[in-house]
């Protein structure tokens, strides 16, 4: 994820220059991630910044403008095939400001995935959500996915948000690695239950270029146990194998396509 919430940049805005905006964000970037940016818990409990900057815009009465240079901000870094992810944690604590700036990214027409996280029945009628649900021109754009309900018919029969299974977990390192020995399969299952670091871990060029011709990827348990955990560092890791001219160029939201976002031909049968 992003290092530097995009909310620690908003409230900078109403002094800064969209340029320079853009230029903080940038660095807020994992290497090889493309750009995801987190809106993370506003109306939660805010610093002196936060309220400086409150009584900045009031008195200013620069509320809309602000928005509006969040918004062409984050949609000019988005183009087709290298989306901007837009994460926003706990929505249901947002404040007023951060509700109407989700909306007003939802109506765009940018290459955006906003992705919000809420606890159940929080959302209350009358919140910018609840509007969005039952916008005719917007129902289209806008997946609920609700713990306990049944999935949206998108997803395959019998997909859910429960973790993946040890099973589908190998399944995931055969198809990079289809003769990987029974210990290999059963370590690294063990330590990545969530398939993107998997994933990661199989896509590194020390193990595809030592491994993927003959598909017998085997690793001891202290190779295994030294591997990063979190994405970041895995992400960092797949960086530093690019070549050092192409290193610097992933690191800005243009050119950051994630160099790991392949075909996946695991998932092509997958129901989770």
């Amino acid at each position: 994820m992003a290092k530097q919430a995009l909310s620690d940049v908003v409230e900078e805005v109403a002094s800064a220059s969209l340029e320079g905006v853009i230029e903080q964000v940038s660095g807020a970037t994992v290497p090889g991630l493309g750009l995801i940016v987190k809106l993370g818990r506003w109306g939660i409990g805010k610093t002196k910044t936060s309220r400086e900057t409150k009584k900045k815009l009031l008195a200013g009465g620069n509320r809309d403008d602000l928005l509006e240079d969040i918004v062409v901000t984050v949609a000019k870094m988005a183009r087709p095939r290298l989306s901007t992810v837009v994460f926003v944690e706990d929505f249901h604590k947002a404040t007023t400001l951060m509700e109407e700036l989700v909306e007003r990214l939802v109506r765009t027409n940018a290459a955006l995935l906003i992705i919000t996280t809420s606890w159940p029945s929080e959302l209350g009628l009358g919140r910018t959500p609840q509007k969005l649900f039952v916008d005719d021109f917007l129902k289209s754009r806008i997946l609920r996915i609700q713990t306990g309900a049944k999935l949206p018919e998108l997803f395959h029969s019998g997909a859910s948000m429960d973790e993946l299974p040890t099973q589908a977990l190998r399944k995931i390192i055969l198809s990079y690695y289809p003769h990987t020995d029974e210990e290999t399969l059963e370590q690294l299952a063990s330590r990545y239950n969530n398939p993107l670091p998997l994933e990661l871990v199989c896509a590194m060029p020390v193990y595809q270029d030592n491994f993927a011709a003959n598909g017998r990827l085997k690793l001891s348990a202290q190779e295994i146990n030294a591997l990063p955990i979190e994405v970041e560092d895995l992400y960092r890791e797949l960086w530093k194998a690019l070549p050092k001219e192409a290193q610097p160029a992933t690191t800005t939201p243009l050119y950051s396509v994630n160099r790991v976002r392949w075909r996946l031909p695991w998932n092509s049968s997958m129901s989770c």
